[in-house]
């Protein structure tokens, strides 16, 4: 679809970005475009989980990695109800699932801007139900289809050392199979950090 949209475009070779989930997406389309893409950037992005990985998560997360290898149906039956929930009130349902994020997470939930782009994106994101996400559940969570070492451009990979969505030793562990990626931790952020560094990681991806 991306590739197509290029076309569409007139686009031919670019910087490729992608946050939390679409981080994987991110690094497949590096994989299967490797022409068109002169670097990569990830940002908290998603990484496969092994069970030992689950503790100190949120709690949205640890079930639904669970109800993922159980079926789509399990995944489908846990996320419908939060779906309704942040659908009714986007804000208040938003930090319920981020009730065990740190700290920092917190602070900028607490943003009026950020609160503004959450309820818009949610929103839409959700109104046609919760199909998509348990797609998308299971695409992350399930063994991926495509072989991240098999990205040849730069990459460059932001992360939060304290984030409860994404464990950094999930993606450390990750990157053993991809040398040479650029990682660079907040010490002391999770997983909504990046709401405070667009403009650092930008400069960072155009300059590659």
């Amino acid at each position: 679809d991306a590739a197509e949209l290029l076309d569409h475009l007139g686009l031919d070779v670019i910087h490729v970005a992608g946050g939390s989930g679409g981080g994987p997406h991110a690094l497949a389309f590096a994989v299967g475009h490797p022409e068109r893409v002169r670097a990569v950037t990830v940002v908290v992005g998603g990484a496969p989980l092994e069970e030992g990985d689950l503790s100190g998560m949120i709690e949205l997360n640890r079930e639904a990695w669970y109800a993922a290898h159980e079926s789509w149906d399990a995944l489908h039956a846990l996320i419908a109800p939060i779906r309704d929930q942040v659908l009714a009130d986007p804000l208040a349902g938003f930090r319920a699932v981020m009730e065990a994020a740190p700290e920092s997470d917190k602070a900028v939930m607490n943003d009026p801007e950020w609160q503004r782009v959450m309820i818009e994106s949610a929103t839409e994101a959700l109104r046609p139900g919760a199909e998509g996400w348990a797609d998308e559940g299971l695409a992350l969570t399930l063994p991926w289809d495509f072989d991240p070492s098999g990205v040849k451009c730069s990459v460059t990979w932001w992360h939060g050392e304290h984030d409860a969505n994404v464990p950094i030793g999930s993606v450390r562990r990750l990157l053993e199979r991809r040398p040479g990626v650029d990682l660079r931790l907040w010490p002391d952020a999770g997983h909504l950090e990046a709401y405070h560094r667009h403009d650092e990681m930008l400069a960072e991806l155009m300059a590659r």
